[in-house]
């Protein structure tokens, strides 16, 4: 047992290091090490598995972001392998394959981890980001021209963001005004913007001009309330509300 405690302790150390191909080697072996002595289904292996997808899962999306696709679906594989079919950490997982096969423009394949990741969330009782698979769901109709579904997602997005609000401004106690909002909170205003956005956009392709309208207002109204004016979101939302109101003029 001691040389599992050291192992884990080891990679925790090597991913405060930022050498994450060496922790992920670290934490396999702890893994390796803890399924002989506690056996596969104990929890304490069950909570190793989920460190260990986190940690794939991170260093998947670093692999993304540099377009670097073989490494990343690698690493996501061996989280899907390390996960149960119903555990939170596969939604991510499932998410995450989505962006790549997005990517890779496989669009349906895309479509399919998300929708299996939506009914892992359905089922759950708390989610970190639920408005994620929403968004993510939003972005994959919409290539695949069913602006309708999209739409959909993106308004559950919406809902979804407020009711977090909400919560963690209860939670923080009322009265604080715009002073107090947090960090956390001002991500989840960003992405409440992007929602607004997409809808906006959603709208646009499905005719509905005044809608569409309504909604780049809204992100617009959010974003120059949270965000500074130099922010990436704030600007594409005021350009997208320019460009809707002067088509609507023509």
């Amino acid at each position: 047992m001691q040389q599992v405690e050291d192992l884990t302790i080891r990679a925790q150390l090597r991913q405060r290091q930022n050498k994450q191909k060496e922790a992920i080697a670290l934490f396999e072996k702890a893994l390796e090490l803890r399924i002989g002595l506690h056996g596969p289904d104990s929890n304490s292996v069950r909570r190793a598995c989920d460190e260990l997808c986190d940690v794939l899962n991170g260093e998947a999306l670093k692999h993304l972001q540099r377009d670097e696709h073989d490494q990343a679906l690698e690493l996501l594989r061996k989280a899907e392998i390390l996960s149960g079919p119903n555990d939170l950490v596969t939604a991510v997982t499932y998410n995450n394959l989505a962006c790549y096969y997005r990517r890779k423009g496989k669009l349906r394949t895309a479509l399919s981890f998300l929708e299996k990741a939506l009914r892992i969330e359905k089922r759950a009782e708390v989610v970190v980001n639920p408005a994620g698979t929403r968004l993510n769901l939003c972005a994959v109709m919409s290539q695949l021209g069913r602006h309708q579904e999209a739409l959909e997602h993106s308004q559950a997005a919406v809902v979804l963001l407020q009711e977090e609000l909400v919560q963690h401004q209860m939670a923080r106690g009322e009265g604080e005004g715009e002073d107090g909002v947090t960090p956390e909170m001002v991500n989840k205003l960003a992405v409440l913007a992007i929602c607004y956005h997409n809808m906006g956009v959603e709208e646009e392709y499905l005719g509905r001009a005044a809608e569409s309208l309504e909604a780049y207002r809204k992100g617009v109204e959010v974003a120059d309330a949270y965000l500074a004016s130099d922010n990436s979101i704030a600007r594409t939302l005021h350009k997208s509300l320019a460009a809707a109101q002067a088509h609507q003029k023509k």
